[in-house]
């Protein structure tokens, strides 16, 4: 019987394994077909990927446009964001980023899964992304309206 000299649980984790998880990541699919609804992976599809990175850049360009559209006299629609604007444009930038943000790392970690058996997470993704495109081509609408507007 062979005997071990280290008595270090390797199963324990530390920073550094963390780390080294981030930094060569293994998982990239589940092990077993039937846990395809509870596999979280280390690597994601790229497409899943510029999926969730153009919504945190549309978020941002919808932050930007925003605020361009209240410089030129709209509306904001949104309580909740008004009175972030109203009180500080800081406040309004933060909070938007960090809910989108967390929002979006959430349901990317969280895209293989199936809400109520049916809906792949994933698509609700794709379907956020495409919603953010509309309202970039609105909001680019709604800036091309007013500079075409002839000043009286």
């Amino acid at each position: 019987m062979d005997q071990r000299n280290d008595r270090r649980d390797r199963r324990r984790q530390s920073f550094n394994s963390v780390l080294y998880g981030c930094l060569h990541p293994r998982r990239r699919d589940n092990r077993r077909a039937d846990d395809d609804q509870w596999c979280l992976v280390d690597i994601y599809d790229p497409g899943l990927v510029m999926v969730s990175l153009a919504i945190v850049l549309m978020s941002c360009l919808d932050a930007f446009f925003t605020l361009q559209l209240l410089s030129m006299g709209a509306n904001e629609v949104n309580y909740f964001m008004k009175t972030l604007i109203e009180s500080d444009i800081s406040a309004f930038l933060t909070t938007k980023l960090l809910f989108t943000c967390s929002g979006v790392l959430f349901l990317t970690a969280m895209a293989r899964y199936r809400l109520a058996g049916r809906l792949r997470v994933r698509r609700i993704l794709e379907v956020l992304c495409g919603i953010y495109a509309c309202l970039i081509i609105w909001e680019l609408f709604l800036l091309a309206t007013v500079a075409m507007t002839p000043f009286a």
